[in-house]
């Protein structure tokens, strides 16, 4: 859950260095729980960056 968060408040620092952060934030919790509760908020939160 704290990957996530930290993403989410990344996404909204609105900045390409922000950005950058989150990416690797979601990145990593993406490894570490490939399938968990919080994945569909992920996949989300990427779309967002795109």
């Amino acid at each position: 859950m704290d990957l996530i968060l930290q993403a989410r408040k990344a996404i909204e620092a609105y900045n390409a260095r922000a950005d950058v952060e989150a990416r690797r934030l979601l990145d990593m919790h993406a490894i570490e729980f490939p399938r968990g509760q919080l994945a569909r908020e992920r996949e989300a939160l990427l779309l967002q960056l795109r």
